[in-house]
């Protein structure tokens, strides 16, 4: 599993805005890795996927994410990640403050 799946710290001047980054690679096998958890972490995540893209199973309902970037709310349940094959997905922990200051920012 060590291969597949890798967390990194934030660098010390990014550590306010990002808790972690935890990488989910299987940009390297052919067949579909079977589902591994996200737990509720009080985090909201940047996603970024390529390749063939990320099942996800949250609260009983799937979610196919095709490569690209996307932005997740809090997880409050344990959610199934399967990779697809050839895909690799990096996640972004970011402080849950984070997305709604930026927007403001931008939109505000």
């Amino acid at each position: 599993m060590s291969g597949f799946y890798k967390e990194a710290a934030a660098d010390d001047r990014y550590k306010k805005y990002v808790q972690k980054f935890w990488i989910l690679d299987n940009s390297h096998n052919s067949l579909t890795k079977p589902a591994g958890y996200a737990l509720p972490n009080g985090c909201c995540t940047i996603v970024f996927v390529t390749g063939n893209g990320v099942l996800l199973n949250l609260a009983g309902k799937p979610v196919e994410l095709p490569a690209g970037v996307y932005l997740s709310g809090q997880i409050t349940k344990r959610t199934s990640i399967s990779v697809k094959p050839f895909s690799k997905a990096i996640m972004a922990q970011v402080k849950p403050w984070l997305p709604p200051r930026h927007i403001q920012y931008l939109y505000g």
